[in-house]
């Protein structure tokens, strides 16, 4: 599955290289005029622009947070899940609270955003983020195993495994006798990836 996600970054890296002169902006924007430049491109399903907008964020960092935050609050389709995903990619830990609420509040789509935004934040990152992951999100990511949306229960065990905290491997583990396959396959990744990740941490000490 990640290496989908990798294989997307870069198709999107590449379609950056295709926005057409007339819309391409100087690196003079500031935070709000990038964030409304993407709510704009989602909207039109300009994805080029949006990938560029995407990494025009990322490279801003934690500066960006406050207006992608907002925009968690949009009701335009397509929108909220957006800034969920580039906040995962920030990976700023003032966007954990809000990302719970917008978990809290949303409908399926937006929880499934959520849960992944929530778990990605915690994969790979510096081990500051990763403990704040743990110690705000893993409890409220936990309950959305129970879901009955198969869709939320299934993000959940994935997020889950990406954010690596060994909590919540008792939960994961009676998944793995789902009655649909897909849920067994992620519940057991997840749990490899939880045990990889803390087995190598305690070897590096």
């Amino acid at each position: 599955m990640r290496t989908g996600l990798l294989l997307s970054f870069v198709f999107a890296t590449l379609s950056c290289l295709f926005v057409p002169a007339a819309d391409a902006r100087g690196e003079d924007m500031t935070v709000d005029e990038i964030v409304t430049t993407l709510e704009k491109a989602i909207r039109d399903k300009n994805d080029p622009m949006r990938n560029r907008m995407f990494f025009k964020l990322r490279a801003l960092g934690k500066k960006a947070t406050p207006s992608l935050v907002e925009l968690l609050k949009s009701s335009e389709p397509g929108v909220s899940e957006y800034a969920a995903f580039t906040l995962s990619w920030i990976a700023d830990p003032a966007a954990i609270d809000p990302l719970l609420a917008f978990l809290e509040r949303g409908n399926s789509s937006q929880k499934q955003k959520a849960l992944y935004a929530l778990g990605n934040m915690a994969w790979g990152t510096d081990e500051k983020v990763r403990k704040a992951v743990h110690s705000k999100a893993i409890d409220s990511m936990i309950g959305y195993l129970s879901s009955d949306d198969l869709a939320v229960l299934r993000e959940a065990a994935y997020a889950l495994g990406l954010a690596g905290d060994p909590k919540a491997i008792k939960s994961l583990e009676p998944l793995q006798k789902h009655s649909n396959k897909v849920i067994r396959f992620i519940a057991g990744e997840a749990i490899e990836r939880i045990r990889s990740v803390n087995d190598t941490s305690s070897s590096g000490r």
